[in-house]
């Protein structure tokens, strides 16, 4: 430490003579890059006169003794007297979240004229907060200035509390608004805030450019934790000040950092909020060149942590006794890629995920864990003949072996689509082991459990499942991985993970090839192609409309005829959209051949992909406006090439 100390003293002494660094200092941030030769970090200087900026570059510059160099306490008792009233020390300053001094006696010198202008028009974004918020709820402005907005809120039935560093604004507020006594007291961002109170509401106009770009972070992630869950952030803020000088401030001292609206938006979602909305607009005041955009934002449900980070934790450092929490992530992932439509997006922006959908992939998932002659443990301290097995294993190791003979896996497939109460008993272990389980001990409580047996529904945040359809063919295969490496270390080390993996890893959409759509297909007399209306003969290719390598299903409705030629030019890229608008018909037309012989197979597959049931008159819109949203969503996730005849 010490001898760092030393080398950043010297990188500073080396250059203390030259112009543009004092004038750096003196003058305001960004001028010159002093972040490797002034520890406390830049824009100090600017919350400082020009003056004591000097007095402490020459009394650096005087000092021969690195560590008192570099000891900002040091520096400070030397020109305490003259300079520093309202600061203990800088270092303190800065620590504690103390506001741009300059800015706040520009305030203070004219908060009656201030106050006097901005009370001239009304609040333009009123309206918009109150749809989002509340009603009646507590709400916290800060940097409530004039009083203006606190009122306004005040009228619509809010419980309205506002924070101002300047006291003489803080003062006009409560004389010109008498609703707001006793509810006005000192405080600023990022750090001189309330303790241990929570608003429904938190407005924060017009105070984000006062602020240095080190402490915006904070500030933010100081206003998330003012809400409540689920709270209602707003901000506003001018981009760019015209009128400024090169420390950006204007002619009266006030700080006017430029902040760019994507900066803002991207600064709210790392600290944990989820947009609503965008807007900009013009100034309301009529100055020409200045425009203001307002940002309203929810805090999110995932902590303050980025969804793929709470992704990366629930499998990496969550306690695990069982596979659960990875079998729940592995089917919210595959079912976030490939079945989008069968949830249902909630008021409050989290997803409702059936929970039957997440039970037929876990069924899918331990079906070969089951199936094979070796005990494989999915518990830890699980054994044969245990005391404490998972939940549904005997309900499954029964299905698994009535079927063993039958086809297995592919055969209970087709069986249930005729029968859907073959598996109730064990289709009701598994919602009790995913509500009992991972709903419940997963960390930062994300999941929730909603309704009861087969119209339940798994709540989720938004934000995490849109994560996981973003990056699902990336997170789904390290699941996998964990999920053998875990099951190695149930078994105290005696299955290798090679082989667990390779059983996790069953495709059985492989082994259910297209011989049935080929049948359906070879019966048609005058056969054309889908992509190329050529007529076929004996010899034709069954095409997957969604590539087999980019979406892994057999399912009929991505089954058409091709002619061979056509099906080797296509491979594995997707159809162009221009072009597959194009062929509708006969896309259609296939699909009506494939359901006139396997009716009800296909109608089970087409629900699938439709998340409801087919409407017996209109499947064919749904279907194709369903497929083509695949198609798209598919192209924008893997990058996929494009194709058309």
């Amino acid at each position: 430490m010490r001898q760092n100390t030393t080398k950043r003293y010297s990188e500073w002494h080396s250059v203390k003579g030259k112009k543009g660094v004092f004038e750096g200092w003196a003058n305001g941030p960004f001028q010159d890059d002093r972040s490797a030769v002034w520890p406390v970090g830049p824009g100090l200087s600017d919350r400082l006169s020009g003056s004591l900026s000097l007095t402490i570059l020459f009394r650096l510059g005087a000092c021969n003794n690195p560590r008192q160099a570099l000891n900002l306490p040091f520096v400070l008792r030397h020109c305490w007297a003259r300079h520093f009233r309202l600061y203990r020390t800088a270092g303190w300053a800065k620590a504690h979240g103390v506001p741009d001094t300059r800015t706040i006696e520009a305030y203070a010198e004219r908060a009656e004229e201030f106050a006097a202008t901005y009370n001239t028009v009304r609040p333009p974004f009123l309206s918009r907060i109150l749809e989002v918020a509340r009603p009646g709820g507590r709400l916290l402005d800060i940097g409530c200035g004039s009083g203006r907005d606190l009122a306004a809120f005040a009228e619509e039935g809010m419980e309205v509390f506002g924070l101002d560093p300047v006291e003489t604004m803080r003062e006009v507020a409560g004389k010109t608004y008498p609703v707001l006594k006793g509810r006005l007291r000192a405080g600023s961002l990022p750090d001189d805030l309330p303790e241990g109170e929570t608003y429904d509401v938190v407005h924060c106009a017009a105070v984000l450019m006062h602020l240095f770009p080190e402490e915006l972070f904070n500030a933010v992630f100081s206003l998330r934790n003012l809400l409540v869950p689920e709270g209602i952030c707003h901000l506003s803020f001018s981009p760019d000040r015209p009128g400024l000088d090169d420390a950006f401030r204007s002619p009266e001292g006030r700080l006017f950092r430029p902040l760019q609206r994507e900066q803002v938006v991207v600064l709210l979602e790392r600290a944990g909020f989820r947009i609503l909305s965008v807007e900009t607009g013009g100034d309301r005041l009529g100055r020409e060149a200045i425009q203001w955009v307002s940002i309203l934002a929810r805090r999110d449900e995932g902590h303050g942590e980025r969804p793929l980070q709470r992704i990366e934790e629930i499998v990496t450092r969550d306690t695990k006794d069982a596979t659960y929490k990875l079998a729940l992530l592995r089917s919210l992932t595959e079912l976030a890629g490939q079945h989008f439509h069968d949830v249902r997006w909630l008021d409050d922006g989290r997803v409702a995920v059936p929970s039957a959908r997440i039970v037929d992939q876990w069924i899918r998932y331990y079906w070969p864990l089951f199936a094979v002659d070796r005990f494989i443990p999915q518990k830890n301290g699980e054994y044969p003949g245990s005391g404490k097995p998972i939940s549904f294993r005997q309900e499954l190791t029964r299905l698994v072996s009535s079927f063993s003979q039958s086809g297995g896996y592919l055969a209970y497939r087709e069986a249930r689509w005729m029968n859907p109460s073959l598996d109730r008993h064990l289709r009701s272990k598994i919602q009790t082991a995913i509500r009992t389980g991972p709903v419940v001990f997963t960390s930062g409580q994300m999941f929730q459990w909603m309704g009861r047996g087969a119209d339940s529904h798994l709540v989720l945040p938004g934000g995490f499942w849109k994560e996981l359809a973003e990056l699902g063919h990336w997170i789904e295969p390290a699941i996998r991985l964990r999920w053998a490496e875990e099951t190695r270390r149930f078994s105290k080390q005696q299955l290798p993970v090679g082989e667990v993996l390779s059983l996790l890893s069953t495709d059985y959409e492989v082994d259910r090839n297209v011989a049935l759509s080929r049948h359906i297909f070879a019966g048609v007399p005058r056969l054309r192609c889908t992509w190329t209306e050529r007529t076929l003969n004996r010899t034709f290719d069954v095409d997957h409309i969604l590539p087999y390598s980019l979406w892994h299903t057999n399912d009929l409705w991505n089954l058409v005829p091709t002619d061979p030629k056509v099906n080797r030019q296509k491979r594995d890229r997707l159809v162009d959209r221009a072009f597959f608008l194009h062929r509708r018909d006969a896309v259609i037309h296939a699909w009506e051949l494939q359901r006139e012989q396997a009716g009800e197979r296909f109608d089970c597959e087409l629900h699938t992909l439709l998340g409801r049931r087919p409407d017996p008159d209109n499947w064919q819109h749904a279907a194709f406006q369903c497929l083509a949203e695949a198609i798209e969503a598919t192209a924008l996730r893997r990058k996929a090439e494009r194709w058309s005849a």
